[in-house]
């Protein structure tokens, strides 16, 4: 889950707060990174979403886009 309400571009990069699902049904914070979509590098693979830490650079999600899958945004609470 990228936070919508953390969410603010610099420099031509959106910047983007991370939390995962743990087996608690609770969120974790990942940390804050800027997320980028990567284009297919062949014609058998997919789009990637790819957020990197904002502190070292390192990867804290790369997630492949399927294209069946049924995406939507949160609701606001």
């Amino acid at each position: 889950k990228m936070s919508s309400s953390s969410t603010r571009r610099s420099n031509n990069r959106t910047r983007v707060k991370l939390y995962t699902l743990n087996e608690e049904r609770q969120w974790d914070d990942r940390g804050t990174g800027y997320v980028t979509c990567v284009a297919p590098r062949t014609s058998t693979t997919s789009y990637s979403i790819i957020v990197k830490s904002e502190v070292d650079g390192s990867i804290l999600l790369e997630s492949k886009i399927q294209p069946n899958a049924n995406y939507q945004r949160p609701q606001v609470s």
